[in-house]
């Protein structure tokens, strides 16, 4: 992903990672804020993927062959916009899978990676994007507070 997706000020407002240990499951989630144009026009951009990228061969450090899938993710009605990817990378011995999910809630982005060595839970990248969306909504109805 772009380090720049929502434009050049993207220090987190909040963010949490959860790591499961046993699987090795990684959940990142943060929040920004940005204007709602340029959040739009990541979303935007990330729709492009899949057609763009759906399928290519990448080549790692040590010349392995890696088979690159992206496709698009259905995500739960969450926020004012929204946007998801499932990347697979598919090694001689491994897969990695990772979901990325960006939201937009008025001037507020969500970014959330859901990723592990084998297939993320989808329960776990639908409540992510829908309890933090419902969240985030409710603290900007109660007004931001100075921390």
């Amino acid at each position: 992903m772009r380090p720049d997706l929502f434009g050049a000020d993207t220090a987190p407002r909040a963010a949490t990672a959860l790591d499961e240990v046993a699987g090795g499951a990684q959940i990142h989630y943060r929040i920004t804020s940005h204007r709602p144009a340029d959040i739009d026009t990541a979303l935007a951009w990330l729709g492009t993927l899949p057609d763009a990228c759906g399928r290519f061969t990448a080549r790692a450090d040590r010349g392995a062959l890696r088979d690159v899938r992206v496709t698009g993710l259905t995500l739960p009605e969450a926020g004012d916009a929204r946007q998801g990817l499932r990347v697979t990378v598919r090694a001689e011995d491994a897969v990695l899978t990772v979901d990325l999910v960006a939201v937009r809630l008025g001037d507020d982005a969500i970014s959330l990676t859901n990723g592990t060595l084998a297939e993320p839970a989808d329960d776990a990248t639908w409540t992510a994007v829908g309890t933090g969306a419902e969240r985030l909504a409710e603290v900007r109805r109660q007004g931001r507070a100075q921390v």
